[in-house]
């Protein structure tokens, strides 16, 4: 199960990003899990323009924890 926090939801609105967008990204991008690329336990996904910072919880949801479009 895939789950948005209000933070993410937040920043999907600001950013005209879109639900869609994220799946799309956790279907088709790549994942940086290297300590230089990442803190926290967290995971950054990246793919066209958009990079979502997730986790996961300990029933193995995704946590989408922030989304924004790379420059």
């Amino acid at each position: 199960m895939i789950v948005f926090t209000k933070h993410a939801r937040a920043r999907m609105d600001e950013r005209d990003i879109t639900e869609q967008a994220v799946k799309r990204a956790l279907r088709k991008g790549t994942v940086y899990t290297s300590p230089a690329e990442v803190t926290y336990g967290c995971y950054k996904l990246t793919h066209a323009d958009i990079v979502v910072i997730m986790a996961t919880d300990e029933t193995d949801n995704i946590v989408i924890l922030t989304t924004y479009k790379a420059v």
